[in-house]
């Protein structure tokens, strides 16, 4: 199972997804802010890092793209509560989808979708 870095300023949403990937066997490291989520990369070794999309200090691909700059083989990723109506979330998650090692996933998320890319994103990092 993996290490995984959840940066995520909703707390409700980050609690809820540190809780579903513990009990699959997962560990969990939450931080509220791009900032802190690109220190923590630095400091400690993760399998998996999940960036939601609209954070309270960087956007989502400002936080992809420093993780890539120090680790380019890290699997990121990408969450978003847009939907059809908000296109500027859709923007974000098809320009994210684009980039190397990023896969995306739309809230309210589907938890069996949402463990599957978890689990093949940390698969390929041990291919790469």
């Amino acid at each position: 199972m993996g290490y995984i870095l959840i940066i995520e300023d909703d707390m409700c949403t980050q609690t809820s997804l540190s809780r579903v990937l513990e009990r699959h066997g997962h560990q969990t490291h939450c931080v509220y802010d791009g900032m802190e989520g690109i220190e923590m990369i630095k400091e400690k070794s993760f399998d998996l890092a999940i960036v939601d999309m609209h954070l309270a200090d960087m956007t989502g691909p400002e936080v992809i793209k420093n993780i890539t700059d120090h680790d380019k083989n890290m699997p990121i990723v990408g969450i978003s509560g847009g939907n059809p109506q908000r296109s500027k979330s859709m923007d974000l998650l098809e320009s994210i989808s684009k980039m190397h090692r990023v896969e995306t996933i739309r809230k309210p998320i589907n938890l069996d979708e949402f463990l599957n890319v978890v689990s093949k994103s940390i698969e390929k990092r041990y291919r790469a």
